[in-house]
């Protein structure tokens, strides 16, 4: 029998061993798994759209105005002034100095109405009578100086449509009236007899209309005292 080599059977022990232990080594070491993959963040949700405003509505179109109606037509006559009429105002207007340009009457037909009225009021039916009389008197309007500015009137309606005007001049007398007094005097008279009776007459009439402007109707007659109570009117 042979005997076995006492230190190589040593060194074949520990090789031996040795990879015994590295082999269960490499059996009971394990790998460390791989990290987790982190799960993916959920995607935002999508913010809502705006709704949208809805669109105003339109506005409805005004109305059209109606349309006002005709005046009725003017009813002739056979006296002055040759309309009939149904009331009367009173006007006081041209609280100023004349000037070139300026308007005589509060209302004509061919220039329609002053545009330098200061004031109205309604007056009555006997009133609105009493001048139409006195208008009679002298035979329509009297002219008796060179400088006639009047700025006191008074105008007779049918309706809405003025028919007449009377404007009285209280600083120099004169008297215009629209329309004109048919048939006119015979201013031409050679012996100025129409008019020498006229003036007679008109200074008997004069003072009746300070007192129909004046007491019954209440207004002033001095034209500075109205633009002095005015301060629009005051500088004039």
């Amino acid at each position: 029998m042979v005997r076995a080599n006492g230190p190589i059977v040593t060194i074949l022990l520990s090789a031996a061993l040795s990879l015994a232990c590295r082999a269960d080594g490499e059996t009971q070491v394990q790998p460390e798994p791989p990290p987790a993959t982190p799960e993916p963040e959920p995607e935002p949700e999508p913010e809502p759209e705006p709704k949208a405003e809805p669109e105003p509505e339109p506005e409805p179109e005004p109305e059209p105005e109606p349309e006002p109606e005709p005046a009725p037509p003017l009813v002739p006559t056979k006296s002055w002034p040759f309309s009939e009429w149904d009331h009367a105002k009173a006007y006081v207007y041209n609280i100023q100095r004349y000037g070139p340009g300026a308007s005589l009457f509060v209302y004509r037909d061919d220039k329609g109405w002053n545009p330098n009225v200061h004031s109205e009021m309604d007056i009555t039916k006997a009133q609105a009578d009493k001048a139409v009389k006195l208008i009679g008197r002298t035979l329509g309007e009297m002219m008796v100086s060179k400088c006639a500015f009047p700025r006191h009137a008074i105008v007779l309606f049918s309706g809405p449509t003025p028919v007449a005007s009377i404007n009285v001049c209280f600083e120099c007398g004169d008297i215009l009236v629209w329309p004109p007094w048919d048939p006119a005097p015979d201013w031409d008279d050679r012996k100025y007899e129409m008019y020498g009776k006229l003036m007679k007459v008109y200074d008997r009439v004069f003072p009746k209309w300070e007192a129909l402007f004046g007491r019954e109707l209440g207004l002033t007659l001095d034209w500075k005292a109205i633009a002095k109570d005015d301060p629009d009117k005051s500088g004039d």
